[in-house]
Protein backbone atom coordinates (compact mmCIF):
# COMPACT_ATOMS: atom_id res chain seq x y z
CA UNK A 1 0.00 0.00 0.00
CA UNK A 2 2.74 2.39 0.60
CA UNK A 3 4.70 1.63 -2.28
CA UNK A 4 1.32 2.68 -4.30
CA UNK A 5 0.76 5.42 -2.59
CA UNK A 6 4.11 6.38 -3.50
CA UNK A 7 3.97 5.62 -6.67
CA UNK A 8 0.90 8.07 -7.42
CA UNK A 9 2.49 10.61 -5.83
CA UNK A 10 5.42 10.74 -8.23
CA UNK A 11 2.92 9.88 -11.22
CA UNK A 12 1.11 13.44 -9.92
CA UNK A 13 4.14 14.81 -9.52
CA UNK A 14 4.71 14.52 -13.24
CA UNK A 15 1.80 15.31 -14.00
CA UNK A 16 2.08 18.80 -12.79
CA UNK A 17 5.35 19.44 -13.61
CA UNK A 18 4.85 18.82 -17.38
CA UNK A 19 1.67 20.72 -17.26
CA UNK A 20 3.06 23.82 -15.98
CA UNK A 21 5.90 23.46 -19.09
CA UNK A 22 3.25 22.79 -21.51
CA UNK A 23 -0.11 24.70 -20.80
CA UNK A 24 -1.40 27.04 -22.93
CA UNK A 25 -0.47 29.94 -21.46
CA UNK A 26 3.12 30.20 -22.03
CA UNK A 27 3.90 32.92 -23.85
CA UNK A 28 7.16 34.33 -25.68
CA UNK A 29 7.73 37.92 -26.49
CA UNK A 30 8.24 38.67 -30.30
CA UNK A 31 9.40 42.09 -31.18
CA UNK A 32 10.18 43.86 -34.58
CA UNK A 33 12.66 46.66 -34.07
CA UNK A 34 11.97 50.31 -34.87
CA UNK A 35 14.46 50.87 -37.58
CA UNK A 36 14.91 53.70 -39.24
CA UNK A 37 16.41 53.89 -43.43
CA UNK A 38 17.72 56.20 -45.84
CA UNK A 39 16.17 56.73 -49.13
CA UNK A 40 17.17 54.09 -51.55
CA UNK A 41 18.93 51.56 -49.34
CA UNK A 42 18.74 47.91 -47.92
CA UNK A 43 17.85 47.93 -44.31
CA UNK A 44 18.24 44.97 -42.15
CA UNK A 45 14.74 44.61 -39.58
CA UNK A 46 15.93 42.45 -36.62
CA UNK A 47 12.83 40.40 -35.29
CA UNK A 48 13.84 39.81 -31.30
CA UNK A 49 12.69 37.35 -28.74
CA UNK A 50 12.22 36.31 -25.19
CA UNK A 51 14.29 33.52 -23.75
CA UNK A 52 13.52 30.76 -25.64
CA UNK A 53 15.48 28.15 -23.83
CA UNK A 54 12.67 25.82 -22.22
CA UNK A 55 10.78 25.35 -25.31
CA UNK A 56 12.46 22.95 -27.36
CA UNK A 57 12.16 25.39 -30.30
CA UNK A 58 12.71 23.63 -33.59
CA UNK A 59 10.49 25.89 -35.96
CA UNK A 60 9.15 28.34 -36.46
CA UNK A 61 6.79 30.43 -39.20
CA UNK A 62 4.80 33.78 -39.43
CA UNK A 63 3.51 36.38 -41.96
CA UNK A 64 5.13 39.71 -42.54
CA UNK A 65 2.71 43.03 -43.21
CA UNK A 66 4.56 45.82 -44.61
CA UNK A 67 3.56 49.31 -46.75
CA UNK A 68 4.81 48.15 -50.34
CA UNK A 69 4.65 51.54 -51.51
CA UNK A 70 7.45 52.51 -48.55
CA UNK A 71 9.76 49.08 -48.54
CA UNK A 72 10.24 45.80 -50.99
CA UNK A 73 10.56 42.77 -49.52
CA UNK A 74 14.03 41.27 -50.52
CA UNK A 75 14.05 38.18 -48.00
CA UNK A 76 15.98 36.97 -44.59
CA UNK A 77 19.06 36.94 -43.36
CA UNK A 78 20.15 34.55 -40.17
CA UNK A 79 23.51 35.38 -40.05
CA UNK A 80 24.37 36.26 -36.31
CA UNK A 81 20.96 35.10 -35.45
CA UNK A 82 19.50 32.22 -33.17
CA UNK A 83 18.36 31.23 -36.89
CA UNK A 84 21.93 30.75 -38.10
CA UNK A 85 22.88 26.98 -36.73
CA UNK A 86 19.88 26.06 -39.23
CA UNK A 87 21.16 27.90 -42.26
CA UNK A 88 19.16 30.09 -44.44
CA UNK A 89 15.45 30.63 -43.43
CA UNK A 90 12.32 30.55 -46.29
CA UNK A 91 11.29 33.45 -47.27
CA UNK A 92 8.05 34.02 -50.00
CA UNK A 93 7.78 37.53 -51.07
CA UNK A 94 6.13 36.95 -54.53
CA UNK A 95 3.06 39.38 -52.99
CA UNK A 96 3.69 42.92 -52.40
CA UNK A 97 2.82 43.87 -48.83
CA UNK A 98 3.48 40.43 -47.73
CA UNK A 99 6.54 37.99 -46.63
CA UNK A 100 6.07 34.63 -45.21
CA UNK A 101 9.01 33.31 -43.33
CA UNK A 102 10.17 30.01 -42.01
CA UNK A 103 13.14 28.00 -40.76
CA UNK A 104 13.49 24.53 -38.89
CA UNK A 105 16.30 22.82 -37.75
CA UNK A 106 17.88 20.05 -35.70
CA UNK A 107 19.49 22.04 -32.67
CA UNK A 108 16.81 23.36 -29.93
CA UNK A 109 16.88 27.28 -30.12
CA UNK A 110 18.17 28.65 -26.94
CA UNK A 111 18.13 32.21 -24.90
CA UNK A 112 17.07 35.44 -26.21
CA UNK A 113 18.20 37.56 -28.92
CA UNK A 114 17.89 38.37 -32.75
CA UNK A 115 15.63 35.64 -34.18
CA UNK A 116 16.19 36.38 -37.93
CA UNK A 117 16.90 39.84 -39.52
CA UNK A 118 14.21 40.78 -42.09
CA UNK A 119 15.70 42.36 -44.79
CA UNK A 120 13.87 45.51 -46.88
CA UNK A 121 14.61 47.88 -50.24
CA UNK A 122 13.70 51.60 -49.47
CA UNK A 123 11.16 52.56 -52.04
CA UNK A 124 9.76 56.04 -50.38
CA UNK A 125 11.23 59.11 -49.86
CA UNK A 126 12.49 60.92 -46.53
CA UNK A 127 9.22 61.11 -44.03
CA UNK A 128 7.78 58.02 -45.08
CA UNK A 129 7.07 55.65 -42.77
CA UNK A 130 5.84 52.06 -42.82
CA UNK A 131 4.72 50.00 -40.32
CA UNK A 132 5.77 46.61 -39.93
CA UNK A 133 3.67 43.59 -38.33
CA UNK A 134 4.01 40.03 -37.94
CA UNK A 135 0.82 37.70 -38.35
CA UNK A 136 0.26 34.16 -37.33
CA UNK A 137 3.46 33.66 -35.70
CA UNK A 138 3.61 29.83 -34.69
CA UNK A 139 6.23 27.73 -32.55
CA UNK A 140 6.50 24.10 -33.38
CA UNK A 141 2.87 23.12 -33.48
CA UNK A 142 1.74 26.01 -31.54
CA UNK A 143 3.50 26.31 -28.23
CA UNK A 144 4.35 28.45 -27.25
CA UNK A 145 2.26 31.24 -28.01
CA UNK A 146 3.61 34.51 -29.39
CA UNK A 147 2.72 37.88 -27.82
CA UNK A 148 3.91 39.92 -31.26
CA UNK A 149 5.11 44.07 -30.89
CA UNK A 150 5.19 45.32 -34.24
CA UNK A 151 7.51 48.27 -35.33
CA UNK A 152 7.96 50.96 -37.71
CA UNK A 153 10.43 51.30 -40.59
CA UNK A 154 11.47 55.77 -40.47
CA UNK A 155 12.66 56.81 -43.77
CA UNK A 156 15.46 59.54 -43.33
CA UNK A 157 17.83 61.50 -45.25
CA UNK A 158 21.30 60.97 -46.01
CA UNK A 159 23.41 60.96 -43.01
CA UNK A 160 26.63 62.97 -43.26
CA UNK A 161 29.90 61.13 -43.30
CA UNK A 162 32.48 62.89 -41.10
CA UNK A 163 32.22 66.51 -41.75
CA UNK A 164 30.80 66.16 -45.41
CA UNK A 165 27.72 64.97 -47.06
CA UNK A 166 27.74 61.69 -48.18
CA UNK A 167 29.35 61.86 -51.27
CA UNK A 168 26.96 61.68 -54.89
CA UNK A 169 28.35 59.47 -57.41
CA UNK A 170 30.24 61.44 -60.14
CA UNK A 171 28.60 62.28 -63.42
CA UNK A 172 31.66 61.08 -65.47
CA UNK A 173 30.89 57.11 -63.76
CA UNK A 174 28.49 55.32 -63.97
CA UNK A 175 27.94 51.51 -62.43
CA UNK A 176 26.05 49.46 -64.85
CA UNK A 177 23.76 46.20 -63.28
CA UNK A 178 25.60 43.12 -63.08
CA UNK A 179 24.18 40.30 -65.07
CA UNK A 180 22.61 38.30 -64.38
CA UNK A 181 21.03 39.45 -61.11
CA UNK A 182 20.14 36.97 -59.71
CA UNK A 183 22.55 34.89 -59.97
CA UNK A 184 24.38 31.42 -58.67
CA UNK A 185 27.65 30.94 -59.24
CA UNK A 186 29.24 34.40 -60.71
CA UNK A 187 27.90 37.39 -62.42
CA UNK A 188 29.60 40.51 -64.43
CA UNK A 189 29.97 44.19 -63.36
CA UNK A 190 30.22 46.93 -66.07
CA UNK A 191 31.89 50.12 -64.71
CA UNK A 192 31.38 52.93 -67.61
CA UNK A 193 34.11 55.53 -67.19
CA UNK A 194 34.55 58.55 -69.22
CA UNK A 195 38.11 59.68 -67.18
CA UNK A 196 37.71 59.13 -63.57
CA UNK A 197 41.08 58.02 -61.52
CA UNK A 198 42.52 54.95 -60.23
CA UNK A 199 39.40 52.70 -58.92
CA UNK A 200 39.09 50.23 -56.32
CA UNK A 201 36.43 47.65 -56.92
CA UNK A 202 35.74 46.09 -53.24
CA UNK A 203 32.44 43.54 -52.21
CA UNK A 204 30.55 43.87 -49.10
CA UNK A 205 28.14 41.69 -47.48
CA UNK A 206 24.90 43.12 -45.71
CA UNK A 207 26.74 43.95 -42.31
CA UNK A 208 29.11 46.26 -44.10
CA UNK A 209 32.12 43.89 -44.09
CA UNK A 210 34.58 43.75 -47.17
CA UNK A 211 34.74 40.47 -48.14
CA UNK A 212 37.00 40.77 -52.02
CA UNK A 213 38.88 43.25 -53.54
CA UNK A 214 37.70 42.52 -56.66
CA UNK A 215 40.25 44.66 -58.44
CA UNK A 216 42.26 48.02 -59.12
CA UNK A 217 41.30 49.91 -62.36
CA UNK A 218 43.92 53.02 -63.77
CA UNK A 219 42.14 56.03 -65.86
CA UNK A 220 40.61 54.56 -68.94
CA UNK A 221 37.78 55.77 -71.14
CA UNK A 222 34.72 53.28 -71.98
CA UNK A 223 33.59 50.26 -70.36
CA UNK A 224 35.30 47.71 -68.05
CA UNK A 225 34.11 44.32 -67.14
CA UNK A 226 35.13 42.20 -64.37
CA UNK A 227 34.04 39.26 -62.82
CA UNK A 228 32.79 38.03 -59.43
CA UNK A 229 32.84 34.29 -59.16
CA UNK A 230 30.90 34.72 -55.68
CA UNK A 231 34.07 33.70 -53.72
CA UNK A 232 35.61 36.04 -50.84
CA UNK A 233 39.50 37.06 -50.47
CA UNK A 234 40.08 33.44 -49.16
CA UNK A 235 38.59 31.85 -52.10
CA UNK A 236 35.48 30.61 -49.99
CA UNK A 237 32.17 30.18 -51.40
CA UNK A 238 29.91 33.22 -50.53
CA UNK A 239 26.34 32.32 -48.13
CA UNK A 240 23.39 33.25 -50.34
CA UNK A 241 22.48 36.79 -49.67
CA UNK A 242 22.60 40.16 -50.23
CA UNK A 243 25.83 42.04 -51.90
CA UNK A 244 27.38 45.27 -52.88
CA UNK A 245 29.38 46.33 -55.21
CA UNK A 246 31.59 49.41 -54.44
CA UNK A 247 33.47 51.72 -56.44
CA UNK A 248 36.14 53.84 -54.78
CA UNK A 249 38.69 56.14 -54.98
CA UNK A 250 41.49 56.51 -52.27
CA UNK A 251 39.17 59.31 -50.89
CA UNK A 252 35.69 58.92 -51.31
CA UNK A 253 32.64 56.41 -53.03
CA UNK A 254 32.27 56.38 -56.87
CA UNK A 255 29.27 54.52 -56.59
CA UNK A 256 27.39 50.94 -55.36
CA UNK A 257 25.63 48.52 -56.97
CA UNK A 258 23.37 45.75 -55.09
CA UNK A 259 23.46 41.89 -56.31
CA UNK A 260 21.55 39.32 -54.71
CA UNK A 261 23.31 35.70 -54.55
CA UNK A 262 20.89 32.85 -54.87
CA UNK A 263 21.58 28.91 -53.56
Amino acid sequence: MLKLKISLICAVSLIIIAWGRYDGYAQVSVAVSNSQAQQDAVIKVPVIVSDLSTYAIIAYQFKVVYDSMVLKAIGVSSENTLTAPWGNAIANVDSAGLMIVGAFGVKELSRGDTLINLVFDVLANAGDSSAVSLEDVRFNKDYPQAMVVNGTVKIILPTRIGRDNAPAIPRNLQLVSNYPEPFQTRTSIVITNSGQDRMEILIFNLLGQKIKHLGSIQAKIGNVELEWDATDDRGIKAPAGVYFCVVKSEKKMLGVERMILIE
